[in-house]
């Protein structure tokens, strides 16, 4: 079975300094872990005014590792000529997908912006990345509070454009804001994903989330090297779920949507 780690970051967590960091220490982390290959973007692409820095250290990585490494694109809305950065990524870094930070970046996940960047995403064939939240917000300095990106942005994007692929990531419960999300949607959406590292109980771990959804919503993610890996990966493997839900999020979900992509 591969598995694949949805949520990895390379670049510098500007906060604290993390043992592992660097394509090297990722990579120590997943061969700790007992990861295959893990889709990465960059901490610098959150935080850096030219964003685009991010984009080209994870090309950079990708290129010297593509057995570990598969490139996203972190894409700024608010930022100046991002479509133009966005073609480089798919045609240069062969990206296989785009991952947004409306909470760093302050951009709403509807409006005119948004429905370009879904136009261009569809042409690429390419699936979405919204992570809500990268940190737990109780954790965050004082001086840099941001607030996570409200669950019912990520419910109206969901519903406004139902031939995109959309994977929803959180922090810290949220668990709590999935649950918010499943009350609002209809039965009849089905393209959206949830990647796991924010899901932190209760108690029977992904159980619960499967019964509602199934297994082959769920996509595995870590968010090391913020995050130890190990602790997500066991939440998968000790939830009382079938082998085959497990084999579908811990790798099987995310090929499926990786294959035949640019």
């Amino acid at each position: 079975m591969l598995i694949i780690d949805f949520n990895a970051y390379l670049g510098r967590w500007p906060f604290r300094r993390l043992k592992y960091q660097g394509t090297d220490g990722l990579i120590a982390l997943m061969d700790r872990a007992g990861i295959d290959k893990a889709v990465v973007t960059s901490f610098d692409s959150i935080f850096l005014i030219d964003y685009e820095v991010g984009n080209e250290e994870v090309a950079d990585a990708c290129l010297s590792h593509p057995d570990k490494f598969i490139p996203f694109a972190v894409i700024n809305l608010d930022f100046p000529g991002w479509k133009e950065h966005l073609k480089k990524c798919v045609e240069i870094y062969r990206v296989k997908g785009v991952k947004l930070h409306p909470d760093y970046h302050k951009f709403s996940l509807t409006g005119a912006e948004m429905d370009e960047l879904v136009k261009e995403v569809k042409r690429y064939n390419l699936p979405i990345f919204v992570e809500l939240s990268v940190q737990d917000m109780r954790h965050h300095p004082p001086y840099c509070f941001v607030e996570e990106t409200p669950i019912t942005e990520a419910t109206a994007m969901i519903e406004q454009y139902p031939d995109v692929k959309i994977v929803l990531g959180g922090g810290k419960h949220f668990w709590s804001r999935v649950e918010s999300l499943l009350k609002a949607l209809p039965p009849t959406c089905e393209n959206y994903y949830i990647e796991t590292s924010g899901i932190g109980g209760p108690f029977d771990g992904l159980r619960g989330l499967v019964e509602k959804i199934g297994g082959s919503r769920l996509i595995f993610g870590t968010r090391m090297p913020l995050l130890i890996p190990e602790a997500a990966k066991l939440n998968v493997e000790k939830s009382k779920i079938s082998e085959m839900d497990k084999e579908l999020i811990l790798g099987g979900n995310a090929v499926k949507m990786l294959t035949n992509l640019p």
